[in-house]
């Protein structure tokens, strides 16, 4: 019973660092001065699209734990983690900026707005080589591995961003 809980936890936590994983990135905005601003003209927006976006990322261990006091630390390990994909995106992300109300106070915000449709996931390998518990990340017996081949996600929605 114990064992099954574990593998359901870990294969949620291995799916959301899958779509996520990939998908982060920044930026650093500057202000603008006067003189910047009167030579910019406005525009509906921005779309990115890309194709044959390729992704290989490994990870000797991977940990979650409590450190404990006294010997009692207790980690759970995900040890030989490779992951080997693509990303392509059949429509555009389109990017947008609106004003309207904010969702949680609403006062009137200005937000950041990306449109995603038709995104696409594939994922040739997933590999996890052993899955432990012990008292050290990476250390403790293995209960056991896993493998996925050839899973394909499609990702659609929508995400919103502003200050609050």
């Amino acid at each position: 019973m114990r064992k099954s809980a574990y593998c359901i936890w870990i294969i949620a936590l291995l799916a959301g660092w899958l779509l996520l994983g990939p998908a982060t990135a920044s930026a650093d905005l500057k202000s603008l001065s006067e003189a910047e601003m009167e030579s910019i003209s406005g525009q509906a927006g921005i779309a990115i699209h890309t194709e044959g976006v390729e992704f290989e990322t490994t990870a000797d261990v991977i940990a979650l734990g409590n450190p404990g006091e006294d010997k009692s630390a207790v980690f759970m390990s995900l040890c030989g983690v490779e992951i080997k994909g693509s990303v392509h995106m059949k429509n555009p992300l389109e990017i947008t900026t609106t004003t309207g109300p904010n969702p949680y106070t609403d006062k009137p915000v200005t937000s950041v707005n990306i449109r995603m449709d038709g995104v696409v996931m594939k994922t040739d390998r997933f590999v996890v080589d052993a899955i432990r518990v012990g008292p050290e990340p990476g250390k403790g017996p293995s209960f056991g591995s896993l493998y996925i081949k050839g899973m394909h996600s499609e990702i659609s929605g929508n995400i919103s961003i502003w200050a609050l």
